[in-house]
């Protein structure tokens, strides 16, 4: 099999095991940082840099592996909703 069969097999395969991960990630209360940066779509040094500036809460119960709630992640990303511009005529009319 060339390499270019290859490649048509294996898209579908590894978005199947994205998607599996993504559901399995889900269901646990607190994951790793390699699970948190691959849920939140960041990479992980991404993730650690947000860590180093406490832009993202995180737990580090033995003092050296760092742990994310999922629940306070999805808190995390619903808070920084952006504004339609519809929405903001809106509230620039009601004031």
């Amino acid at each position: 099999m060339t390499s270019k069969k290859c490649h048509i097999f294996l898209f579908p395969i590894l978005y199947l095991c994205t998607v599996i991960l993504n559901y399995l990630t889900m269901s646990k209360e607190f994951i790793t940082s390699k699970e948190a940066a691959d849920y939140l779509g960041v990479t992980l040094p991404y993730l650690y840099k947000m860590v180093h500036l406490k832009k993202i809460p995180y737990y580090k119960p033995r003092g050296k592996m760092i742990y994310f709630s999922v629940a306070e992640l999805d808190q995390q990303i619903g808070s920084s909703r952006v504004a339609t511009d519809e929405e903001i005529i809106i509230n620039s009319l009601k004031k």
